[in-house]
């Protein structure tokens, strides 16, 4: 039999607890490889259509943020403010306007809606958090569209009170405080005039946990410009404790907390052959530390791809607890949210070799596994299981070692 695996995002199915990917026989028979999917909370996704769905406990994720499939894997984390989309008195505020319940709008079932007084310098709405936030890293988002007016400006209280002009003719920031300057700041196009804003960055005082304050103005150079019969929407309203911005984490009255993915156990050793093949992945990640690995029984045999902490990329083939294949590049640094193909061809009495992006990067004599496990799972984590990967996954696969690297 054909020894490879594939678990590929666009054509993935499984029911709680478990995920498909697929093995092809020699006479062309796809046959099921099922590996085991946990995660403790429901959690969300974007679908096809450009909607926000949940999934169940213990369901993968197939996200289309990026416009494809995507299998999502995600660490815990809290929304830590407690009306993410729901108006509450005491939570969503306002000054210079009126503020209230806007219903359902443009397929978001529940928005905040904000519209500006006549004649008031002083326009903002923003929401409160349920507690002090301690100086660390934070990222905050939200869904907002804005209505009758050119210029808006954001306020940061976590940054110290800084301001942010955003252009909304242009969709460029055209003006910002030197607290910015160390923040990572992203504003995507949604349809329908809605834009997300997501700031990621490391808190510069301790003050009361808050989203980012929009205000509406008529200027580019001032926040505090009156703008008559100006409205602002917004929905999602999400503050985390992490250095980069994950999936909507609705909220109804109290925070919330989305548990960790995980992905394991795909794969036998009858479909996977230990002296030789090829190793392909496609994905990008979320943060600098994380691990793909291809194991046998124990964690001292595999084929592993490894994101460290630095951002460089390593490729390694042990047995028996040696390195029998082992390459680290400094030059081929993979960048966090960047889509890459990394591929790693090993046959016994031959060189190994690595691929990034098509381009073969290192090759290496690839000695021997006698005696050593057969190489049999993959794994979305470090060789113990301690470190998971998390980021996004369109294909991982494990082929034939005379499979066309070019077509991959």
């Amino acid at each position: 039999m054909a020894k490879n695996l594939s678990i590929v995002a666009e054509g993935i199915s499984g029911d709680e607890g478990k995920l498909l990917g697929y093995n092809v026989t020699d006479n062309g028979i796809y046959t099921p490889a099922i590996g085991d999917v946990a995660r403790d909370t429901t959690a969300t996704y974007v679908a096809q259509d450009g909607t926000i769905k949940t999934a169940q406990p213990n369901v993968a994720r197939v996200d289309y943020t990026n416009g494809v499939a995507e299998l999502l894997l995600e660490p815990e984390s809290t929304n830590l403010i407690p009306y993410s989309e729901k108006f509450n008195s005491s939570k969503w505020l306002s000054q210079g306007g009126t503020i209230s319940d806007g219903g359902s709008l443009d397929g978001y079932n529940s928005v905040i809606k904000y519209v500006s007084d006549e004649g008031s310098n002083f326009q903002q709405i923003y929401s409160l958090g349920s507690q002090q936030a301690p100086i660390g890293a934070y990222s905050q988002s939200t869904m907002f569209k804005a209505v009758g007016f050119s210029y808006l400006w954001i306020k940061n209280d976590l940054l110290d009170s800084a301001f942010l002009c955003y252009d909304l003719i242009n969709k460029t920031i055209i003006s910002q405080d030197s607290n910015y300057d160390s923040a990572n700041i992203k504003f995507t196009e949604k349809p329908n005039g809605w834009i997300k804003l997501e700031i990621s960055f490391t808190s510069l005082k301790v003050t009361d946990l808050i989203l980012p304050q929009l205000y509406v103005s008529a200027s580019s150079s001032s926040p505090f410009e009156n703008v008559n019969s100006a409205t602002i929407y917004e929905t999602m309203a999400q503050v985390e404790q992490l250095t980069y911005p994950t999936s909507y984490i609705p909220t109804n009255g109290a925070i919330a907390t989305r548990g960790a993915d995980s992905m394991t156990n795909f794969g036998s050793e009858q479909i996977i052959d230990s002296e030789s093949g090829i190793l392909f992945f496609e994905g990008s990640k979320s943060t600098d530390v994380g691990y793909l690995n291809l194991v046998g029984e124990t964690t001292n045999d595999k084929v592993q791809y490894n994101l460290q902490s630095n951002g460089y990329l390593q490729y390694r083939i042990s047995t028996g607890g040696v390195s029998v294949y082992s390459y680290q590049s400094s030059d081929y640094r993979m960048q966090v949210n960047e889509n890459i193909k990394i591929a790693i061809k090993y046959k016994v009495g031959s060189t190994a070799q690595a691929y990034y992006n098509g381009i073969e990067i290192n090759s290496d004599i690839f000695d021997s596994v006698a005696g050593s496990t057969p190489l049999k799972e993959f794994k979305f984590a470090s060789p113990n299981g301690s470190t998971a990967f998390y980021g996004r996954v369109r294909q991982v696969k494990h082929l034939p070692y005379n499979t066309d690297i070019t077509t991959l």
